[in-house]
């Protein structure tokens, strides 16, 4: 079934400049409009960065062939994830952690992976106090203390003849001449763009003001 596009989607369908952000509410026809920029540009070369795996069969689906249609994990694995196989892992087992950082004090070795999951969900190049629980989940734990535990963990883990090994973190490959993301979700910073403040300044405008005049698709 066709459907007659808004002066909105027109705009980001005919839009022909470097970059293009759009913000949109879910359901407002995000997909759709990608789909129909696509098909509008058959000469581009684009990546399509979906949340998990059923998102990516369905916009395979959809999307003509100038689109490939990928995870962020799918990324990792042709760049990086193939050549150590046999170092990956899908999961860090607390007792890992206790036995690599050799204590047995668990709130030490908890506060380390949490640590250091906060870390691979981040942009950042090293772990850092940013990184760290809360204070409250710190089990009264020195700041420092954690922090120079992760630091050991990751120093292992980015040892090349080490079993600890965390799925490698890559950008978007430069060779796609566009890059597009969509999602329900909130995505990692990398994958491609951080989300999740976006996703409370909506929640604070609606908050604030709930208008049904109110565009649901808005271009920056």
């Amino acid at each position: 079934m066709s459907f007659k596009q808004t002066p909105e989607q027109e705009r980001i369908i005919t839009w022909t400049g470097n970059k293009l952000v759009v913000g949109a509410f879910a359901g407002t026809g995000k997909t759709s409009t990608l789909e129909a920029f696509a098909r509008a540009n058959p000469e581009r070369r684009m990546l399509y960065l979906a949340y998990n795996r059923a998102i990516r069969d369905e916009a395979e689906r959809r999307f003509p062939f100038n689109v490939e249609c990928k995870t962020s994990h799918q990324l990792a694995w042709s760049k990086f994830g193939r050549f150590f196989q046999h170092r990956l892992t899908t999961s860090l087992r607390i007792t890992d952690v206790a036995k690599l950082l050799n204590s047995r004090y668990w709130p030490l070795a908890k506060a380390c992976l949490t640590s250091l999951n906060n870390f691979l969900y981040s942009a950042d190049s090293a772990p850092c106090f940013a990184h760290l629980p809360d204070e409250n989940d710190r089990s009264g734990l020195d700041a420092g203390k954690i922090l120079g535990a992760v630091q050991v963990l990751w120093r292992e883990m980015s040892c090349s003849d080490s079993r600890f090994a965390p799925l490698a973190r890559v950008r978007p490959s430069r060779s796609k001449s566009s890059t597009a993301a969509t999602s329900a979700r909130p995505a990692a910073p990398l994958t491609p763009a951080p989300r999740r403040p976006a996703r409370r300044e909506i929640n604070r405008r609606l908050n604030v003001k709930k208008s049904a005049t109110r565009r649901p698709f808005r271009c920056c």
